[in-house]
């Protein structure tokens, strides 16, 4: 393997347990990555506000990338890069919204908002994310992405309903059995991995990312070294060059743990 000096890895179904809880075991494989010298960075759907405990606990020092790739911040918060769905986009996907009775939130750089709040709205607050503000036209603010909120069974379906509609304005993911998401086209993680590995000068052969999901698939594909946790989509887990435990198993401190170990071979040889 090669040496890896950079480790991007996802939240949510990756590196938090079911119960969005950080593990001792995973907490200890980062501090022990950043101590050899290797940068961690988080790539999230969320925004930076709700991972702000995360860095801290992790003591990260690097820039890190939220909201789906949409909004990468150095560890002070200072945005670095940041891409928004064009007015036009919104204002196509709004009555679409209010014909299907869609429950959705609207990702802003430090807000959420949402025409109407509802139990299905107010999932983001089980992620730690701001409460939505009810504003009268989403469209009238600068927004990184949107969040469906519905039933799980119901996801696909709608997936399939959303992207027909939207067409090429949008690219639209399932990001969580709950969730589709809306998002500029050609954006995501993956994206923004490059465009922060290149800022630091590391080739994407020697990057390492983990994740889960589907939106996490262009960055596994990205890194020279993808993972997938045992619990990721299947789509995610055809595409990694190898598969650690799942996420309420420690899947990403056995695979970190594993890049720190030869590390340490390649340096004591």
């Amino acid at each position: 393997m090669t040496p890896i000096p950079l480790i991007a890895i996802d939240i949510d179904g990756t590196l938090l347990n079911d119960q969005h809880q950080l593990s001792e075991r995973n907490a200890s494989a980062i501090h022990s990555a950043t101590q050899a010298g290797i940068h961690v960075i988080l790539a999230t759907g969320r925004m930076r506000f709700s991972c702000e405990w995360l860095i801290h606990a992790l003591g990260l020092e690097t820039a890190s990338i939220f909201v789906q790739g949409l909004h990468v911040a150095d560890k002070t918060g200072k945005r670095l890069y940041g891409s928004f769905l064009e007015r036009t986009t919104l204002e196509h996907f709004l009555p679409f919204a209010i014909q299907h009775n869609l429950s959705f939130v609207a990702f802003g750089e430090t807000q959420i908002f949402t025409p109407k709040r509802d139990r299905y709205t107010d999932i983001v607050i089980d992620y730690n994310e701001p409460e939505p503000i009810v504003v009268e036209h989403v469209a009238d603010y600068p927004i990184h992405k949107l969040i469906i909120f519905l039933e799980p069974t119901d996801a696909p379906s709608v997936r399939e309903t959303v992207a027909a509609h939207m067409g090429a304005q949008a690219d639209v993911l399932i990001t969580q059995p709950e969730m589709i998401e809306i998002m500029p086209t050609g954006t995501s993680k993956g994206v923004s991995l490059r465009w922060l590995a290149q800022r630091m000068a590391i080739p994407m052969e020697a990057v390492m990312a983990i994740g889960n999901a589907e939106n996490d698939l262009a960055m596994v594909q990205a890194a020279g070294v993808g993972v997938a946790v045992a619990n990721a989509a299947q789509i995610v887990l055809d595409s990694a060059d190898f598969i650690t435990a799942s996420n309420n198993e420690d899947g990403v401190a056995q695979a970190i743990e594993r890049v720190v170990n030869l590390q340490s071979e390649i340096h004591s040889s």
